[in-house]
């Protein structure tokens, strides 16, 4: 699809350099062009960000996919779509960004909604963290189809603790994998007895990702909000209700893997808890949240 769009841009505009793009957009492209542009670097990008109902990759990728490459999808690739939103499309589609809002926002809605409760029933840790992705991702395309005074800041500080926080998750879902080959979260009972260092950084990161307050989501949630605030409170209203449910996802998985007795028939009673190699990976992921949530600016 992004291959014809690049086609139509440079037939129109004689070259495919953003700069010449976002400096001839308003002299060049037409309002219905700019609609037929903006239809395809939306389906472009919603299946990268990912929106519902094109969402469906992210969680079937993240498991199939090693440790490795859960940490880049999260941190790395799941950011190209907002980029392409703030990069390419508010510059030379403008007026097909203020026409669809709308839309987007219902897509934005129904995909933060689905996702987090869908999250509620997922049973695999990796899907747990890859449909919070898909609800996170929700919010900074909301946030930056918003077009109001904060929504490229906000959005940009959203994607730089979501490609922190997440993979910090996904590195500590895969140290867990290499003990008890297995993700599957019925099988985990107990372990904050046996590996008191992993409980606490999950712990730590599980809060990040419910945005609590300190930590940089909360931070990126409330700049987005003020966002939707400024557009239209139904909307920011709307979100503010269903963080409610990613508290309950979250809560629940952190409960269920760390409190209760162990279940010695997956995972060996004397589990080592993570080494002195495994700190200094989760480490760095570490700081930046912290330093972040502190001091953001």
């Amino acid at each position: 699809v992004l291959l014809p769009i690049i086609f139509v841009l440079y037939s129109e505009c004689g070259s495919t350099n953003l700069l010449v793009l976002t400096t001839a957009m308003d002299n060049v492209l037409s309002y219905d062009r700019q609609m037929l542009l903006g239809w395809g670097m939306l389906a472009v990008f919603a299946v990268k960000i990912p929106l519902m109902p094109v969402h469906l990759w992210l969680p079937e990728a993240h498991v199939a996919a090693p440790t490795a490459g859960s940490v880049l999808l999260a941190g790395v690739l799941l950011k190209l779509g907002g980029i392409g939103f703030i990069r390419f499309m508010i510059p030379t589609v403008p007026a097909f960004i203020a026409t669809v809002f709308p839309l987007v926002a219902c897509m934005c809605l129904a995909s933060f909604l689905f996702s987090t409760l869908s999250t509620i029933r997922q049973v695999d840790l990796k899907k747990i963290v890859a449909y919070s992705s898909i609800a996170h991702m929700a919010l900074v395309t909301m946030a930056i189809f918003s077009m109001s005074e904060f929504s490229v800041y906000s959005s940009t500080f959203m994607m730089i603790a979501h490609g922190l926080v997440s993979p910090g998750l996904f590195l500590l879902v895969g140290l867990l994998y290499e003990r008890a080959h297995t993700k599957f979260l019925l099988y985990f009972s107990g372990l904050g007895s046996h590996m008191p260092v992993f409980a606490t950084c999950f712990f730590l990161l599980t809060c990040a990702n419910l945005s609590f307050p300190l930590f940089p989501n909360f931070i990126a949630e409330v700049l987005c909000l003020v966002s939707l605030f400024a557009v239209h409170e139904v909307y920011a209203y709307v979100f503010c209700v269903a963080q409610v449910l990613g508290a309950v996802y979250a809560f629940w998985g952190f409960n269920r893997i760390i409190h209760g007795y162990t279940n010695t028939g997956v995972l060996n009673v004397n589990v080592c808890d993570l080494s002195r190699f495994e700190v200094a990976l989760v480490t760095p992921l570490m700081l930046g949240v912290f330093w972040l949530g502190i001091k953001p600016m």
